[in-house]
């Protein structure tokens, strides 16, 4: 950002679900939700040992499938980093796994693809002292013991690249992500027993891809950041480490669902539905309640209508509607848009209390006990509380100078108003971390503060990225913005692509009265 010269500003257009400005504490109990949801890091490497031993063991020499080159990946909510912990103790996680194998359709049938994967997990689960696998309609479970609270989904397949770009002419569709497409069994199908080229498709690799893509830039910001701040290189931080505002938000969307349904689960809207419409509805937000906001606000926008037919296409699988039980089964597009409509009512609930006590009431009425438990427990174990700020902390750049006036708090400072300002376009509301702002626009910072007068104002910009370094408009100090009221008026420019950040301080007697913490500003 730059200060540009003041400018009038028009009336602002009225402000959506997704630009209204969340109040701190509204913002830490979002935190404080998905750190409760979260599962732990030793769970993610001890998933992550866990597949890769079965990889490792199906490649081995003694191996009946070694000569067909046998590749585990991990997929699902693991894959995406999603995953949430149980709502109770005694349930486990899925792990998803994809074994695929080098094979031919037309050199075996469903059924013996699934034998021999089947063999060969049932000899690891007698290596590992472990109950044998147990064979559902697609994939084998391996059950894990107890302790390790998990148990990993085996699916087979072998790739299916060459039908999959046959199938996309045929139906004039993109070939993107065909060659990642794979051919799974399933023993429901009327072709199970017997060779045949007719196979379901999926393409779970190229649905990760895509899931990633759609929170790249804010994901590669928040890893170097990390690496940053643990003195590590980019390549030493683990993927699992890192929660995006898009991943917290889907985090906090199922497990909204599966308390709204409560016992009744059979009917409530899959997890992959979820996940699909909120990444499209998520525009690089680089914080949780904006990215939440938007997402609520827009998720529907996703969902083609068709002759009467509700469709959600699978990014990575044209070929696939994921709401395809929805015309079979009514009830689960009603019970959908029912939950949709009571998660828009329950988060415009939330964003309008102040006082903790109602909020905890709340998020214990929508997010259920388990959750208020862990959020109750995280704030009396310090070490949680940590975590906490870790994830609420945005960048902290070498370029930013520490606050040098000794602290003596008297009030408090925030960034109550910010407007976006483009020529030929109406001015607008921007929330901190919302979606990316075009470069160019002029942007106007209002702070409010209950400090007594008389009092000086500063702000801090931080700017972020190679352009501001190549221009030498890193920033990072303390511009004097006047005395008093007038000085709670702050301009500037978005003028360097990249995530940036403004604070406002409020100086009294030479003393640091208060401090706004730090806004997010978002510009591509």
């Amino acid at each position: 950002m730059t200060q540009p010269a003041q400018r009038d500003h028009g009336d602002p257009a009225p402000t959506p679900l997704d630009e209204i400005l969340v109040s701190r504490p509204v913002e830490r109990a979002l935190l404080e939700i998905a750190v409760s949801l979260q599962v732990a890091d030793s769970r993610y490497e001890a998933a992550n040992r866990a597949y890769r031993s079965v990889g490792e063991w199906l490649q081995r020499p003694a191996s009946t499938l070694q000569d067909l080159e046998p590749e585990v990946t991990l997929q699902g909510s693991f894959r995406h980093g999603t995953t949430t912990s149980p709502i109770s103790q005694e349930d486990d996680h899925d792990v998803d796994l994809v074994c695929c194998v080098n094979l031919g359709k037309s050199y075996c049938s469903q059924e013996e693809l699934k034998r021999l994967l089947g063999v060969e997990l049932d000899a690891y689960a007698r290596a590992h002292s472990m109950s044998g696998p147990e064979e559902g309609n697609r994939c084998w479970t391996l059950i894990y013991a107890d302790g390790a609270r998990f148990h990993l989904d085996c699916l087979p397949a072998i790739p299916d690249a060459n039908a999959a770009r046959a199938l996309r002419a045929a139906r004039g569709l993109s070939a993107d992500d065909a060659n990642t497409t794979i051919a799974i069994t399933d023993r429901r199908h009327p072709f199970y027993s017997t060779p045949s080229s007719d196979w379901l498709q999926s393409n779970p690799e190229g649905y990760a891809t895509w899931f990633h893509a759609r929170m790249v830039r804010v994901y590669e910001a928040r890893r170097e950041a990390l690496a940053l701040e643990s003195r590590a290189t980019v390549e030493d931080i683990p993927r699992y480490r890192i929660r995006t505002p898009l991943q917290m938000a889907v985090q906090i969307l199922k497990r909204h669902r599966d308390v709204f349904f409560g016992e009744d689960g059979e009917h409530k809207p899959i997890s992959i539905i979820l996940t699909t419409l909120a990444a499209h509805a998520y525009d690089e937000q680089t914080t949780l309640p904006a990215a939440l906001l938007a997402i609520v606000e827009h998720m529907t926008d996703y969902i083609e209508h068709r002759d009467g037919i509700d469709i959600i296409l699978n990014p990575s699988q044209p070929t696939e509607n994921f709401a395809d039980r929805w015309a079979l089964e009514p009830v689960r597009k009603d019970a959908f848009y029912q939950w949709h409509d009571a998660i828009t009512a329950d988060v415009r609930r939330l964003l309008v209390l102040e006082r903790r006590e109602d909020i905890d009431s709340l998020v214990r009425e929508l997010f259920g006990r388990s959750v208020s438990r862990r959020i109750d427990e995280n704030r009396r174990d310090h070490s949680q509380t940590g975590d906490l700020r870790g994830w609420a902390r945005r960048f902290n750049p070498r370029h930013r100078q520490a606050p040098t006036w000794p602290l003596a708090k008297a009030g408090e400072v925030q960034i109550a108003k910010i407007t976006v300002a483009r020529d030929k376009f109406r001015h607008r509301t921007y929330r901190s971390g919302g979606s990316p702002i075009p470069k160019k626009s002029r942007l106007s910072f209002e702070a409010t503060t209950t400090v007594a007068l008389p009092y000086d104002v500063y702000w801090q910009v931080v700017n972020m990225g190679r352009e501001a370094a190549d221009r030498s408009q890193l920033r990072g100090g303390f511009d004097g913005n006047g005395s008093g009221r007038g000085g709670l008026r702050r301009a500037e420019s978005a003028e360097f692509t990249g995530i940036h950040t403004i604070e406002c301080f409020i100086v009294k007697d030479g003393l640091l009265a208060a401090r706004s913490g730090r806004t997010d500003v978002n510009i591509r």
